[in-house]
């Protein structure tokens, strides 16, 4: 656990930062995102945004073959958006190119 006032400055550098960013701002972002931008380390940012009322959310993906959990933050009132739920449509297009002569 950070000591309070370490935890306030950087909840503080964390708001700085977060007004900066340009309209319309982005729902969501990921940690690897929000390390660079303040400058934070991973632990102290996760305690920082979970006090500043910041949600997290584990988001599963597939990436070459193999399941991936990214850990995205979102703002608060906001909420981090979810991939569609279940197998992914089939387009007969995307397995078969079709061309138009």
């Amino acid at each position: 656990m950070l000591a309070p006032e370490r935890l306030a400055e950087a909840i503080a550098r964390l708001a700085v930062w977060y007004a900066a960013q340009p309209e319309p701002r982005r729902t969501a972002y990921r940690a690897e995102e929000l390390v660079q931008a303040t400058g934070m380390p991973r632990l102290h940012l996760r305690q920082a945004l979970i006090l500043a009322g910041w949600s997290r959310a584990g988001v599963w993906q597939r990436r070459a073959g193999r399941r991936l959990c990214r850990v995205w933050y979102s703002a608060p009132g906001y909420r981090v958006p979810r991939p569609p739920r279940g197998r992914p449509r089939f387009i007969l297009e995307d397995v078969i190119p079709v061309r138009y002569l």
